[in-house]
This record gives C-alpha cells, structure tokens and sequence, in this order.
C-alpha cells in the first residue's frame, strides 16, 4: 500500500470498528474464508453477492472486497485456494461473474488474475484538487 499516492498511511493503523466487522459478518450474503498454517491466520479473502448496480449493469455478480495473503506465504497455492473458494461461492450463488478492483501499482496480482481468466472491466481516474 506503501506505492498507493492516495493512501499514505500505515496499513496497521486502520483499525475497522467493531461494528463494521460484525454487521460483514452477520450480513447472509458476505463470505469469509481464512488461510492457516500451525494455527497461524495467513491470509483472508472476503466477498458477498452484489445484485447488478451502476459498477456491473449487466448481471448479478460476486464482488471481491477484501483478499490479503502475509507476505511470506503470498504463493500461487495460498491465493489460488483462496479465490477458488470465492469461485465456489459463486457456482452456489448461480452468478457467473466475480468482480474486483485492485490497486494500479499492483502488479503482482494483475499477473495472477490475467492467469486465472479474469480480464480489465472498466478503469477509474481520479484527480486530486489542490488547495481545497
């Protein structure tokens, strides 16, 4: 996150309040699955069912709207297993489309989507205003 030119502050710092974190996880369509190893939290991925809106007019889909692997077990074989659980989810749900946005900078995971068969949707640009 350190690259983002819009967040510039340190990750461990966002702290989501308890509220937030229980109404995603009371909410019947998000989906939370968790990588371990030794009892070790390693990675998560988080998801729910989004009708179609204004981002995707076109069908139902599943949105990707957290996916985090510890950097030293960030593999093909943690984040695979990871986003084959949102694909699962998905089959369930009988939607044929998972979404996602991830950051410019990030490279590393638009190689792994583009081999997964995911592919660019749409683009945003953003300006900052100075002195407002």
């Amino acid at each position: 996150m350190s690259k983002d030119k819009y967040f510039d502050k340190d990750l461990s710092l966002v702290k989501p309040s308890k509220e937030i974190i229980i109404s995603h996880v009371q909410n019947p369509s998000s989906y939370f699955y968790i990588a371990q190893e030794n009892d070790e939290i390693i990675g998560f991925i988080e998801a729910f069912y989004q009708k179609k809106d204004f981002y995707f007019p076109y069908n139902d889909y599943i949105y990707i709207l957290h996916a985090y692997v510890e950097d030293k077990y960030r593999s093909f074989q943690v984040s695979n297993k990871l986003i084959k659980c949102v694909e699962e989810v998905a089959k369930k749900c009988k939607v044929n489309y998972i979404g996602l946005d991830v950051f410019e900078h990030n490279n590393r995971i638009d190689k792994l989507l583009e081999y997964w068969g995911y592919s660019i949707y749409k683009r945003r640009f953003i300006k900052q205003l100075k002195n407002f």
